[in-house]
């Protein structure tokens, strides 16, 4: 997916996995300006697109920066009721947002901050080795 973005840009640009549906679509999350009109908010200052000529003709006239965009191939999903089911089986761990970048990119420090965000219990995971095999 990456090399299709070659095209469009000079460089070459990481473009995640978002997940194992529909990897042929591409979602960005923009930080700051709105350059479209279909768009979803995540906060006040991020907001979720699949506008793909709106954000390349951003970032080419420099409207936007590259580094206020992270590109996603694909998405994960759930059907009906199952996120609330594999919450209640504590699976998953609800948290409030908080103050994140989520144009960041994802290296160790993303991870270790979010965890020390939560504290308490998380801290264990924010200092644990990548390979926990390790530790």
């Amino acid at each position: 997916m990456s090399s299709k973005f070659k095209n469009f840009f000079d460089f070459k640009i990481e473009v995640y996995d978002g997940g194992p549906v529909e990897n042929d679509k591409v979602f960005f999350i923009v930080k700051g300006k709105k350059v479209t009109e279909t768009y979803k908010e995540i906060t006040s200052e991020f907001y979720l697109t699949e506008d793909i000529e709106n954000i390349i003709s951003a970032v080419l006239s420099k409207e936007i920066s590259i580094d206020d965009i992270k590109i996603f191939s694909g998405y994960s999903g759930w059907t009906s009721m199952q996120l609330d089911e594999e919450i209640q089986r504590k699976v998953w761990t609800v948290v409030e947002v908080y103050n994140l970048d989520y144009t960041l990119p994802n290296d160790q420090t993303l991870w270790k901050s979010i965890m020390q965000n939560l504290g308490g219990e998380y801290l264990l995971w924010a200092n644990s080795p990548e390979d926990i095999s390790l530790n």
